[in-house]
């Protein structure tokens, strides 16, 4: 059994332009959880969390989670259901030019159901999710606000998909990973997609261990297309980026690493008008005590 209480208080300055702000606000949490194991491989949680918000008022959430193992860990059976409360922060709603003193809290409520299975040891393991989240009045940054954009409420929206991942370790010094994300997140009211969220994204990745200690890494992430705005009349086109990395260790405690992000120089946006990296070079020393 585990008891807690906490106390935060956010405060927001803002001077310039001629104006003068000052918001300050007081959230007192308590919460409780409890982990029950009634049975061998059986494992069972349950929280219950009170917000108080000295802006929003207060907010009660509930969450709980089961995992199963018939055989010692070799296969994970796990599910979960979760409630959230978020209010929102000071900037979001007071923020120059951006802010929205209407802003309400965000609800949401999430479920999951998945499994892990391991073979051969570790040599093989497979996890797959499957995940729904429904949420109230979700806070959203809307460019299509004013001179820079502001911040929104939408009413209803609905996130729902599944998650994989593979890893094979076909030999102690190499390991193989994939994972794949399926996510079709909607407004319920106006079925079209939330903005900035890409309904298919890919990842691989391996890593090698040579002999002589160097390690050498590459990961390739492919994300498909997406839209910038909740009306869905800008596309964002998916993209392709590549990444390469190594580290050698010069002692036991010291090691020097290097990697190249976006090695093919792709250019690529996540949010219409902002420009991301290009091809970019980062080494430096890694000192272990």
């Amino acid at each position: 059994l585990i008891f807690g209480y906490e106390h935060e208080r956010p405060d927001y300055d803002f001077s310039g332009f001629g104006s003068v702000e000052s918001h300050r606000a007081d959230i007192d949490s308590v919460y409780a959880l409890a982990v029950v194991k009634p049975l061998v491989g059986l494992s069972l949680t349950g929280g219950v969390r009170h917000d108080d918000h000295s802006q929003f008022g207060g907010a009660t959430t509930f969450g709980a989670n089961a995992n199963y193992t018939p055989n010692n860990g070799a296969t994970n059976i796990r599910m979960s259901y979760g409630e959230g409360f978020k209010a929102p922060s000071l900037y979001q709603l007071y923020g120059t030019d951006v802010g929205n003193a209407g802003l309400r809290p965000e609800r949401s409520k999430s479920y999951d159901i998945g499994f892990d299975q391991r073979l051969g040891g570790d040599r093989a393991i497979l996890s797959v999710t499957a995940f729904r989240r429904d949420t109230k009045d979700q806070i959203n940054y809307d460019y299509s606000i004013g001179l820079y954009g502001g911040y929104n409420n939408l009413d209803r929206t609905r996130a729902k998909g599944v998650e994989a991942m593979l890893t094979l370790k076909p030999v102690d010094a190499l390991t193989f990973t994939a994972a794949y994300s399926y996510v079709d997140a909607r407004d319920r009211n106006t079925d079209a997609r939330l903005p900035r969220r890409a309904a298919n994204a890919v990842s691989v990745s391996a890593d090698y261990v040579w002999p002589f200690g160097l390690s050498t890494g590459a990961t390739v992430t492919m994300v498909g297309d997406s839209f910038n705005d909740a009306t869905n009349a800008v596309r964002l086109d998916g993209y392709a980026v590549a990444d390469v990395r190594a580290s050698f260790p010069i002692m036991e405690n010291l090691e020097i690493y290097g990697r190249i992000d976006n090695l093919t120089d792709e250019k690529y946006a996540t949010v219409h008008g902002y420009g991301t990296y290009g091809r970019s070079a980062f080494g430096g020393v890694r000192v272990r005590f």
